[in-house]
């Protein structure tokens, strides 16, 4: 989870907000994203070789996509399928879905 202590945060964040200056410089290419986050997970890796490292590092990848897509993608989406309409089946299906719940609710009081 990346909602870790103001105190950590004061440390980190100066050097985070330059990679995200030199990013912002160069366009935000999805290269250079790559590069930058191989770089921090395989520095990891380096000081610590081990499966526990590979384990932890492909965890923290998986919730920080995870996050991202609950917050930012999400709610995007969200936005897109508002503004343009649903994909048929989509629509469908989540309507079944939403009625299922409302019906399993209404079973367990």
């Amino acid at each position: 989870m990346p909602y870790i202590a103001k105190e950590r945060r004061s440390d980190l964040d100066p050097h985070i907000s330059e990679v995200i200056s030199v990013l912002h410089k160069l366009g935000w290419n999805e290269g250079d994203m790559n590069y930058t986050i191989s770089r921090l997970v395989g520095a990891a890796f380096e000081q610590e070789p081990r499966y526990h490292t590979i384990a932890r590092v492909t965890g923290v990848l998986k919730n920080v996509a995870d996050e991202f897509y609950r917050r930012i993608a999400g709610p995007y989406e969200d936005q897109a399928v508002e503004k343009n309409g649903d994909v048929g089946e989509f629509g469908r299906i989540t309507t079944k879905l939403g009625d299922a719940i409302v019906a399993q609710r209404a079973r367990n009081g």
